[in-house]
């Protein structure tokens, strides 16, 4: 709840009714306003759309991808090298080409 009065908050500055932000914050809530709502169905079709490409990925290159790029922290790299016993620079390679496949899946092209 917190995170959609927050969203609600944040889609009110600038907003006609700013003065009365209560009021305004329950109608963002139930729907009244369509720029909102348009934002989260393009959120939802984004994450649709990342989703999508990350399931079309070899295992490997999704796990490549999860480790290095969504829960990156110092130890990642290391990991990787122990996982599938190879170099930092082939390490690096995995992640890159993973990357390149990702993009291609999700945009269509990589760069």
């Amino acid at each position: 709840m917190n995170y959609m009065m927050r969203s609600a908050r944040e889609s009110l500055r600038g907003h006609a009714c700013r003065k009365n932000s209560l009021e305004c914050m329950k109608r963002l809530m139930d729907g009244g306003d369509t720029s909102l709502a348009d934002r989260l169905k393009s959120a939802k079709a984004q994450v649709d759309a990342v989703e999508y490409a990350m399931s079309s990925l070899s295992e490997e290159n999704r796990d490549v991808l999860r480790e290095f790029y969504v829960a990156h922290d110092g130890e990642s790299i290391d990991r990787l090298c122990r996982k599938y016993c190879c170099s930092v620079s082939t390490v690096y390679r995995m992640c890159r080409d993973a990357l390149r496949t990702f993009t291609m899946t999700l945009y269509g092209r990589a760069e």
